[in-house]
């Protein structure tokens, strides 16, 4: 009955332990104590008699290990109603023998948590075989527990429950916080008692009260769970009606579904925006709002201190970037001291670009952007870009700037690994970034004004183009009202069983195709190979799969507003592509029809209600094909670890992606007869990130000139490079059909996209036990 999971034990029955066994692998093994947990399979088949001398057993076995261990926590919920028991066991093993009074609560953070009838401490103490007493509500414990008053906390006109990390507090008339809420699956800490912020968000002077009630050997953090309690009106009043200088995480912290700890702000819904850099500040009074700890540094960046980064790449010249309340400051000066203009925001970060009194010269420029570009979507989508700093005007500082040798440029840099999707937000406000010196060749060609990349400091000279033969007009196609909101989330248990009864054969044959690349690439299984098998054998069937499943089928089903022909196909669809790694390098599509000048307008606005796929292979091109459509997508999924060995490797948008046109770009030399290469006119496009506003402005903004500098040196590469001929006709079919183009108002409707490893709130739920 018995089985090791590590230093724990879990007392299995017939079936496999499997949820058992994946939360002991991850609750901490603490030296000298032991957690024993009683499998549910193994509660429903035993009685108490069975149970009881398997534990017997188990602690009398612990109580021979010579000192190793001193203190048994035995997880049967109930156990200590039966003192005389717990006592016993404590006598017979010659430990600390501890059990709860009442049921025990999961946590995502791999913590276990008891609580008695009216609040007070759950988990109950036998030592030396005396009568049990209560003696703490965590396993693991903290330090901070034994300060803990007894009993429920009050606080006026407020709702407070005990959790994890500590005490949540809720606006009064509210009902108390269970496993089952966000606010108890708070990642807390072993020192310092957490007070959660929940909705509905309670007055400041509630807070302020509890914190007068708290221990005070550790100030006590307060988390903004409720999106209001970390706007700056609302920590000014906390702070007045506290005293002192409280500490505060304005986000919190929580376990993602991939096990990994992410400090993460929230909006409406409990919807992810982006990650904070600062995630601990202490308020002070006047406004101030002072940075504690900080966030681990970005891609291309390494710890310059408690609060600071540094750029790892070489001819940095001693640029910083230091978190401050508002985001980041870069600088080669000191950090900033807090002040009221650079506080916290829960709506988005700023990324200040140098000083006042700073010049601003190409390095700072160049970090700004690689900065950037090795950000999250999510994160930048949240950036608001201020240059505080001179910029380089005067033209004696830009002869200087010529005469003195400049670093080696940086290019764009890819992420190390693929960064977990997460909804985004509004569109970056404020000036653009200032040019670098380092121009980046490029020819253009289209109507209205050509914005250039982040990257370059001044315009290639426009070569006049050739009048093109005069050409029919291009129609434009729109996205129709009929067209389905396919919405993004994971498939249930009856959709799958529904789409692979459907399927049939087909099903079969994708099973094998997945099968292989499971055992190829593990980390498809996404923690649950049984799930995963037939969202990705959806996935297969839309790329390669017969009538009904095909990819054609699918997406006209989605614009004539149904779901397909093949029941739970779609939803399967869509749960599939969540479960494969995002692609964010540019992709290629071509179109086969006549190219308008008015289609590569900057600002102009494209959709597709269903999904779209494009070529992760920038070397290929389709017979008859009169442009190219480069995209700098932001969710696209990439295939090639599910289905490789096609004759492209694909990558496919989610259904609802929207596109914002960057450009045109035409080639200026002459092909000779019969030359095979790529078409003489690109179409750029951005994909706009879930949540991101559309604009229609012509002008470019921060996030539209990075995409554009990397779509432009993609194009460049494409160019110089030998193409070969695609000719499968699905394969064509998927990567020329038209995009259509989408008003203001429908590019407003974009789809949620919550992302697999990311979406933490939706790992509660399964963590919950």
């Amino acid at each position: 009955m018995p089985e090791a999971v590590g230093r724990h034990l879990v007392l299995r029955g017939e079936q496999e332990p499997v949820r058992e066994r994946a939360f002991l692998a991850r609750l901490p093994e603490l030296p000298g104590r032991r957690f024993v947990l009683l499998a549910r399979d193994a509660a429903r088949r035993f009685g108490p008699r069975t149970v009881y001398d398997a534990l017997r057993a188990v602690a009398r076995d612990e109580g021979r290990t010579a000192g190793a261990v001193t203190e048994i926590w035995l997880g049967v919920e109930g156990l200590a109603v039966r003192p005389d028991l717990v006592a016993a066991l404590a006598r017979e093993s010659g430990l600390d023998v501890l059990a709860p009074i009442g049921r025990l609560a999961f946590a995502s953070g791999s913590a276990v948590f008891a609580c008695g009838d009216v609040g007070d401490r759950g988990w109950w103490r036998s030592a030396a075989g005396a009568g049990p007493e209560p003696d703490r509500w965590r396993f693991p414990p903290r330090a901070w527990e034994h300060g803990m008053p007894d009993g429920v906390l009050t606080a006026p006109e407020a709702t407070v429950s005990p959790v994890m990390a500590g005490v949540v507090v809720r606006g009064g008339g509210t009902p108390p916080v269970g496993s089952g809420d966000l606010a108890f699956h708070v990642v807390g800490d072993e020192h310092a008692v957490r007070i959660i912020v929940d909705e509905p968000c309670p007055a400041p002077e509630s807070v302020a009260a509890l914190l007068a009630d708290l221990p005070g050997d550790r100030a006590p953090v307060v988390v903004a769970l409720a999106r209001g309690a970390a706007e700056p009106r609302w920590l000014d009043a906390l702070q007045a009606a506290a005293g002192g200088s409280p500490l505060v995480a304005p986000a919190p912290s929580l376990v993602a579904a991939d096990g990994e700890v992410r400090t993460v702000v929230l909006g409406a819904a409990q919807r992810e925006l982006f990650d904070p850099f600062p995630t601990t500040v202490r308020v002070r009074a006047g406004g101030g709002q002072e940075v504690v700890t900080a966030a681990a540094p970005p891609p291309g960046w390494a710890s310059a201190g408690p609060a600071a980064y540094a750029p790892e790449a070489p001819g940095a010249n001693g640029v910083r970037a230091h978190v401050v309340a508002s985001g980041l400051v870069l600088t080669r000066w000191p950090a900033p001291p807090p002040s009221r203009e650079r506080r916290f925001d829960p709506t988005g970060w700023t990324l200040e670009i140098g000083r006042p009194g700073e010049l601003v010269d190409p390095v700072l420029t160049r970090a700004a952007t690689g900065l950037l570009d090795g950000l999250t979507p999510a994160r930048r989508a949240a950036a608001h870009v201020r240059t505080s700093g001179r910029p380089l005007a005067d033209p004696e500082e830009n002869a200087e700037a010529r005469r003195s040798p400049a670093p080696e440029p940086l290019p764009v840099s890819e992420p190390v690994s693929e960064p977990v999707p997460v909804p985004e937000t509004a569109a970056v406000p404020g000036p653009a970034l200032p040019p670098s010196p380092s121009p980046v060749p490029t020819s253009t060609s289209g109507p209205g004004p050509v914005t250039e990349p982040v990257a370059a400091a001044t315009a290639a000279p426009d070569v006049p183009e050739p009048d093109p033969e005069p050409a029919a007009p291009v129609s434009e196609e729109r996205v129709p009202d009929t067209a389905l909101q396919v919405v993004d989330r994971d498939s249930t248990a009856a959709e799958r069983t529904r789409f692979a009864a459907a399927s049939g054969e087909q099903f079969t044959e994708a099973l094998a195709t997945v099968n292989a690349a499971m055992a190829t690439w593990p980390a498809l299984r996404g923690g649950d190979e049984g799930r995963a098998k037939a969202d990705l054998a959806a996935v297969c069937l839309y790329l390669d799969g017969r009538e009904g499943t095909r990819a054609s089928v699918v997406d006209d089903a989605v614009r004539r507003g149904r779901e397909g022909v093949v029941d739970g196909h779609l939803p399967c669809l869509v749960s599939g592509l969540r479960r494969l790694p995002v692609h964010r390098r540019p992709v290629l599509r071509q179109g086969v029809e006549e190219v308008g000048p008015e289609q590569g307008a900057p600002g102009r606005l494209l959709g597709e209600p269903g999904f779209l796929t494009a070529s992760a292979d920038l070397d290929v091109t389709v017979a008859d094909a009169r442009y190219d459509v480069l995209i700098m997508p932001a969710t696209a999924r990439r295939t090639a670890e599910l289905v490789g060995g096609g004759p492209v490797a694909e990558a496919v948008f989610p259904a609802g992606s929207r596109y914002r046109t960057l450009g045109m770009r035409t080639r200026e030399d002459a092909l000779a007869d019969g030359e095979l290469a790529a078409p003489r006119i690109a179409l750029l496009l951005r994909e706009l990130s879930p949540d991101e506003d559309p604009s229609t402005a012509e002008e470019l903004d921060v996030r539209d000139r990075v995409a554009l500098g990397r779509l432009e040196r993609a194009l460049a590469g494409r160019r110089r490079t030998a193409v070969r001929v695609v000719s499968e006709p699905a394969v064509v079919a998927r990567l020329t059909r038209r995009i259509p183009l989408v008003g203001l108002d429908d590019a407003a409707a974009g789809p949620r996209a919550t992302g697999r490893n990311g979406s933490t709130a939706a790992a509660v739920a399964d963590a919950a036990r």
